[in-house]
């Protein structure tokens, strides 16, 4: 984990030289600029809190299962919102299937639509490119159905 001033409250990428290596590095970077438009991690409820660091190691494990080919057709994907789109719901039902599901609900919630300081952009931004929170909770039912004894 690095601080640093992303243009959203985390990110999680491979360490550039890594990708060269059998032994991959990755970092989550947690943004701290004072004059953020959107959600710090610092001023999230601590449920939410573990549901965005749980979103961001499914990237993480996303990126671990590809080869160098397959991290940068990831990042091609994030060029542009469909991209973004389809790759960030998928790590949010990856999130979810890895049972952080209500986390990752306060998570949407807060971002989305409770945060005091968020900027209408913000959240227009995450209620565009992730999950919902009725979507979240359809898919926290679908494994938990899956699972149940």
């Amino acid at each position: 984990f690095k601080y640093s001033e992303e243009a959203t409250t985390m990110a999680s990428r491979p360490k550039f030289l890594s990708l060269f290596s059998q032994k991959r590095k990755y970092c989550i970077y947690v943004n701290r600029r004072e004059d953020f438009k959107g959600v710090l991690l610092a001023d999230t409820p601590p449920e939410a809190q573990v549901g965005i660091i749980g979103h961001e190691i499914a990237h993480i494990a996303e990126y671990e299962r590809r080869n160098l080919l397959g991290i940068i057709q990831l990042g091609t994907m994030y060029l542009t919102d469909d991209g973004k789109q389809i790759f960030e719901k998928e790590t949010d039902r990856q999130t979810i299937e890895r049972g952080l599901g209500w986390q990752l609900l306060e998570w949407a919630k807060y971002s989305m639509h409770e945060s005091p300081k968020a900027s209408t952009t913000y959240k227009e931004f995450k209620r565009h490119i992730y999950m919902s929170p009725i979507d979240i909770k359809k898919q926290i039912e679908l494994y938990s159905s899956r699972y149940a004894p």
